[in-house]
């Protein structure tokens, strides 16, 4: 069995990827409490609601990025047969 390495620099990128994603929902619920008038406590009370809808949208870009790769993946072994 073989050991998966994980190198700093692909955890950095993991992580700016879901800090931007982060940073995307936070501001559609500042958006959301603007454009509904909302009261500002409101962006302390759904920060849940901001985690799970970043962790949702990271691990959907994650599906289609594997997918993207798995793609890529069996178009260099058509060629390589060719």
């Amino acid at each position: 069995m073989q050991n998966i390495i994980i190198t700093a620099k692909n955890i950095k990128k993991e992580l700016i990827i879901l800090s931007i994603i982060f940073t995307i929902t936070y501001i559609g619920n500042i958006y959301s409490i603007i454009s509904y008038n909302t009261p500002w406590k409101e962006l302390y009370s759904s920060l849940m609601y901001v985690f799970t809808v970043s962790f949702v949208l990271y691990f959907f870009i994650a599906f289609i990025r594997i997918i993207i790769y798995m793609i890529k993946k069996a178009l260099c072994l058509i060629a390589l047969r060719k």
